[in-house]
Formats: C-alpha cells, sequence, structure tokens
C-alpha cells in the first residue's frame, strides 16, 4: 500500500498484527540474523535458572523490527523519513503483536506527517513505544525536485554513518534517514561510511 496524502489527516490511525503466537525459532532466527545471542534471547536454561526470568524473551530490536515493517507496508516502500522509540515491557514466546500508528501531525501541505507508534501484546501491555515520520513522496520523486521545493526536503538529502554495531540495529545519522527493508533486516538506505 502507498501512502496517499489524503490518510495523513491528524488522528488517522493504522494497525496491524505483526505476529501471531510468537515463536522461540522466530527469537533464534532472529538472533542468527542479528549476530545477538545472549543466552537471554536463546537458551531457555540460562534464562529461566541463571538469570530468573520465566522463559526466554525476544530482542527489543526483533520487537522494532516488525512495527517497522507495519510502517513501511503501510507508508510505502521509500517513505518512512525516521522511525525510533524505547522497550517498553518484554515480548515473550507465545505473545501476539499489534502494532498501531496514529498521524499526529502533518505539515508541508499534508506531505509529511509525524505518527505516534505503539506496539501491543495480546493482553494490552505496550512493548515498544516510539515516533515515525513519513512521506507521500517517494525518494525518486524527491531526487527529482529542485530549487526550494528541493530544499525542503533535506532529510531525504542526508549523510549516514553506521556504527559497527549497526547489524545489531545501533545505526548513529547525522540527519533523518529513510529505512528500507531488505530480507526483513533493517537498512538504512543512504550513503554509508563505517565510523
Amino acid at each position: 500500500m502507498s501512502l496517499k496524502a489524503t490518510s495523513l489527516r491528524v488522528g488517522t490511525r493504522h494497525s496491524a498484527e505483526v505476529v501471531n503466537n510468537l515463536t522461540r525459532s522466530q527469537i533464534v532466527q532472529y538472533a542468527g540474523a542479528s549476530g545477538d545471542f545472549n543466552l537471554l534471547h536463546t537458551d531457555e536454561v540460562h534464562a529461566t535458572q541463571v538469570a530468573g526470568y520465566p522463559s526466554v524473551f525476544a530482542h527489543g530490536m526483533q520487537t522494532m523490527g516488525m512495527t517497522g515493517r507495519m510502517l513501511t507496508d503501510y507508508v510505502g516502500d521509500g517513505r518512512l523519513l525516521h522511525f525510533g522509540g524505547r522497550f517498553t515491557a518484554q515480548v515473550w514466546p507465545g505473545d501476539t503483536l499489534t502494532a498501531t500508528a496514529t498521524v499526529i501531525e502533518s505539515r508541508d501541505g499534508i506531505v509529511v506527517a509525524d505518527f505516534d507508534v505503539e506496539t501491543r501484546n495480546q493482553s494490552g501491555v505496550t512493548a515498544f513505544h516510539g515516533s515515525a515520520t513519513a512521506s507521500s513522496t517517494n525518494n525518486s520523486e524527491v531526487e527529482g525536485m529542485t530549487g526550494d521545493r528541493r530544499r525542503r526536503w533535506p532529510a531525504l538529502a542526508s549523510d549516514t554513518r553506521i556504527s559497527p554495531g549497526a547489524l545489531t540495529g545501533h545505526v548513529r545519522t547525522n540527519n533523518v534517514c529513510p529505512i528500507h527493508r531488505i530480507d526483513r533486516l533493517w537498512l538504512p538506505l543512504t550513503s554509508h561510511r563505517v565510523v
């Protein structure tokens, strides 16, 4: 689905179930994809008997990634300008998560919208809360802009710096950058330099 300017009205909500009955296998698959093999996420005995948790639990970035997938499915490829937030509760095997994006502000002739983003489990507990900014204009359209209109879009001309921990989701930027999904892994799509 591509975002249309008419759907950027303040108060507009979009919700989607991002995972139904999260499995331990999905958690371990994410560990493999991210390179984060912390035993709290992958070893049931360590998580329960050593650390005292009731079970292994999902990586925070896994929850954020699933939430981000909802956002890019909603706004369309190349339209997400910013996405960030914090993890507010653990996500356990068996959880079903629903992510919601609510337009809280629109600007620049309703071409850009800010969203409040929240992901809740089946009990209504918020596991992730954050914000996002999206455009109803995709990157290729912006690249073709000139003059004053192009200068209003500095976020799309950003320079991204990736720290050595980037594969686990720790990306540092000196400006807001578009994010693209590549095979369900999240990578910024701009010029890259290792810091």
